[in-house]
């Protein structure tokens, strides 16, 4: 799995789940087309989902919020079935363009350290989404 320098995900509510719009501006130095799913709650946690991709409907993205503060920041996992293995990230998300030095004291900033093994954070690579055009 490799970074996209934008993206934006869509969220609208309907009566059996939700449906979302997942939209990548710039990847590999190139525009991508909208790629459209639906996503809907499991088991009793609020805060965990299965995503279905329209363009791949073999496919199942297990997601779940692991902290948001609604305001400014939330951390996202997913998780990918795989036929010999299975692809997991965690996501740091921000609804405002931000500029970190580095990894530690960006996570330390908004108190998320400790969701954050320090094996986990050795596989954590920074990307820039601050290109997104049209910004809010």
């Amino acid at each position: 799995m490799h970074g996209v320098k934008c993206q934006r995900v869509t969220y609208t509510p309907k009566e059996n789940g939700m449906t979302y719009s997942y939209s990548i501006s710039k990847e590999d130095e190139k525009n991508s087309p909208d790629v459209n799913g639906t996503i809907k709650p499991e088991n009793k946690n609020p805060g965990e989902f299965m995503i279905k991709l329209t363009h791949a409907p073999w496919s199942r993205i297990w997601y779940r919020v692991m902290y948001t503060d609604y305001e400014k920041i939330a951390v996202e996992y997913t998780c990918v079935d795989g036929t010999l293995c299975y692809m997991a990230t965690i996501s740091v998300l921000h609804r405002f363009p931000v500029r970190w030095p580095s990894l530690e004291p960006g996570l330390e900033q908004f108190n998320i350290t400790s969701l954050l093994t320090p094996s986990l954070k050795l596989y954590i690579n920074m990307l820039d989404h601050t290109e997104c055009e049209n910004e809010q």
